[in-house]
């Protein structure tokens, strides 16, 4: 009877969580537009090409050619991220509607997992919904309004991972079934991304640490209480790194990899400097010195014993978690999704410090409720200034791109689209323009000019690596670019990048009237049509 009662006690409590995060993160993305904000010229193109794919092939065949794409040309290895890319396709079609809204719905079920994983671990309900919070309520929260990127699929798995960790370890029955969900969800978020992969140690180390801490052993005791799972675990990561340094290779893109030379020249500007200057850091050095402090002056202990005993576990973790994401994006550096699961480190470590502090008796009920005052307002911080403006930024763009694609097809008829760009920099969105055009039109007839940008990306400064692309455009697109010296007096629509406008108006002064085109400005992008 009793335990019925605990049961549907944690299931209404659970319903009442999950509610929530629904209705704080439908909030958020609503008011930044999110669920109407069109077509993402840079990313959206994969959806259309999958969906083209499916009308022709199967399901399986569909992920085997796009996996084996991702491993020769990208080489990248990221499985489940394209099985579930290509499900939801299967499923909802070129629904861009539905797609975000599923991306939405799994962010509330990444909080909701995260969350519970916390309170499984006993930490009080504020500080789970802080933990939760800040994981997610970042830089980072655009993901889920992308359709394309694999921190969505990766995260959630995560959050299954820590659920069921917690699970196994504080729960008092089933504990071997929740054991092998715990490996199932390690391996299968690992492959979502390299970036998952590589906070296996982190996910190991915070097993052994809770065990420990769950049933009072030494973290050497808990090593060999659970040296099975260790052993396997580690032997998995052993081989999946090894695929990716020796088979993959580590260091093929010009814009992201681990570079050894970059990584010895940059340790300190890249990864010291991110870490030490994030805000989250500050609180956390400042939570530790407080009780550090406090310990020392109430009791006189000794601090070094005391920092041991109560964070060098804690520290561990972090590093086990941040460092080895720094180190992967010391070429592209961070931005938006790049902060998962970068930002689970932070999260997990202010929260364990927030709680240390109102552990301890010595520290005044003033100091410990300042320091949550300034979580607190960390979050608030992280999603006023972080989260929306990107969010509503993103929807504007994607807006901005559907009513442009909207005013191609209603002006173009069935004349010939001159694509104005730079062979490199703009050869994937100018691709992502192309497959939609031909998805919304059928089959369409475009030209291209190519234009070098004054500015080059830090992605593209290797002149080498420049030079191959341009080649590579040359192989693709080559027999559609128009002579500059003869031009093409009855192209009637040009599409054109905005930065480029000024160079190819004086490139194709010979040929070109701009004067007799009508001029339509959508954001990055320029379109002129003659009537």
């Amino acid at each position: 009877m009793e335990k019925s009662i605990l049961k549907n006690n944690f299931e209404k409590s659970s319903i009442l969580e999950f509610l929530l995060f629904l209705i704080i993160w439908y909030c958020i993305f609503r008011f930044c537009g999110t669920f109407v904000q069109g077509y993402n010229i840079y990313e959206d193109n994969q959806v259309v090409t999958i969906s083209n794919d499916l009308n022709n092939e199967s399901f399986f065949t569909v992920a085997q050619k796009n996996i084996s794409h991702d491993l020769k040309y990208l080489s990248r290895f990221r499985p489940v991220y394209f099985v579930y890319t290509i499900f939801t396709v299967k499923l909802f079609g070129v629904n861009l509607t539905y797609l975000t809204a599923l991306s939405i719905f799994l962010c509330v079920l990444t909080a909701f997992f995260l969350f519970r994983f916390s309170v499984n671990l006993k930490y009080s309900a504020t500080e789970a919904f802080l933990f939760a919070m800040l994981t997610i309520g970042g830089r980072q929260i655009s993901a889920w309004a992308e359709l394309s990127a694999a921190e969505v699929i990766g995260m959630f798995f995560l959050s299954l991972t820590l659920f069921f960790l917690s699970k196994n370890i504080y729960s008092s029955f089933n504990n071997n079934k929740y054991k092998i969900f715990f490996v199932v969800f390690l391996v299968i978020c690992s492959l979502c991304k390299e970036t998952f992969t590589i906070i296996i140690p982190g996910i190991l180390y915070l097993y052994i640490w809770t065990f420990g801490v769950r049933n009072n052993l030494s973290f050497k005791e808990s090593v060999k209480t659970n040296y099975r799972l260790i052993t396997a675990i580690i032997i998995y990561f052993a081989v999946i790194l090894s695929f990716f340094i020796f088979v993959l290779g580590i260091n093929k893109q010009n814009y992201a990899g681990f570079d050894i030379n970059a990584m010895f020249r940059d340790f300190m500007n890249g990864v010291l400097f991110k870490i030490l200057t994030e805000p989250s850091f500050i609180i956390i050095v400042l939570g530790i010195f407080m009780t550090l402090v406090f310990a020392a002056l109430k009791k006189k202990e000794n601090i070094i014993l005391r920092f041991n005993e109560n964070y060098s576990k804690v520290l561990i973790f972090f590093v086990l978690i941040t460092v080895p994401q720094c180190i992967v994006y010391l070429k592209s550096g961070f931005f938006d999704r790049y902060y998962l699961p970068y930002a689970f480190g932070f999260s997990f470590s202010l929260i364990y410090i927030l709680k240390n502090i109102f552990q301890k008796t010595g520290i005044h009920k003033f100091i410990k409720y300042g320091y949550l005052l300034i979580v607190f307002t960390l979050l608030i911080y992280q999603i006023k200034e972080n989260a929306i403006p990107p969010l509503k930024a993103f929807a504007k763009e994607c807006s901005n791109n559907s009513k442009m694609i909207n005013a191609i097809t209603e002006n173009i008829g069935n004349d010939e689209l001159l694509i104005v760009m730079d062979p490199v920099q703009n050869f994937h969105e100018a691709y992502s323009l192309r497959t939609y055009l031909n998805y919304l039109k059928g089959t369409e007839k475009f030209k291209y000019d190519f234009v070098k940008a004054d500015f080059i990306s830090k992605y593209f400064a290797d002149s080498a690596g420049y030079n191959e692309g341009m080649i590579n455009a040359y192989e693709e697109l080559g027999s559609n670019v128009i002579d500059s010296l003869r031009g093409d007096q009855y192209i009637k629509n040009i599409f054109v990048f905005s930065q480029l406008n000024n160079k190819f108006i004086k490139k194709e002064n010979k040929w070109l009237d701009i004067s007799k085109y009508r001029k339509e400005v959508y954001g990055r992008f320029i379109l002129y049509f003659k009537d």
